[in-house]
């Protein structure tokens, strides 16, 4: 199982640019080309957008 970022940066604002610097030096090594990933509770989708930069089919769910 792969570690969550989202419990670390959820209550601050990010730009894409910055959730993809994390996530890079998060995930480093792995692929996530072809992968699924849910974003829960994604507001804006700066994660999701993020994921998909990386190779990652995304599912953004969050509550209107």
């Amino acid at each position: 199982m792969i570690p969550s970022p989202f419990h670390l940066c959820r209550s601050f604002s990010y730009s894409v640019n910055h959730c993809m610097e994390f996530l890079t030096s998060l995930y480093s090594g792995y692929d996530f080309t072809g992968k699924t990933v849910l974003d829960v509770g994604c507001r804006t989708g700066e994660f999701s957008a993020a994921f998909t930069q990386l190779g990652a089919k995304v599912i953004g769910i969050d509550k209107c």
